[in-house]
């Protein structure tokens, strides 16, 4: 199970995003045994995390990324896990 917590200062409206992204092992692991159906459903992009850096697969060759790309993309056809949440926070009322 993943978990994540924070700590929330006031009441209101948030939208939470939370991402999973496979490390660089993962990658290294897909090219050496390629799975048919997930290269296929990946066909828009493979992203991992390295040392703390996000960094994506572009016509073959491995360069950063910016968080703010995973913000603003779609993630079908990427490896891209993501969860949007809206929550309302009145623990403070």
């Amino acid at each position: 199970m993943d978990v994540c917590s924070f700590h929330v200062e006031e009441d209101g409206y948030y939208v939470v995003n939370h991402y999973v992204l496979p490390t660089r092992e993962w990658y290294d692991n897909f090219l050496k045994n390629p799975d048919t159906e997930l290269s296929e459903f990946i066909s828009e992009g493979i992203y991992f995390v390295e040392d703390d850096k996000l960094k994506k697969v572009v016509k073959g060759e491995i360069v950063e990324a910016e968080v703010k790309e995973l913000l603003e993309r779609n993630y079908e056809g990427t490896n891209i896990l993501h969860c949007k949440i809206d929550i309302f926070f009145n623990g403070n009322l």
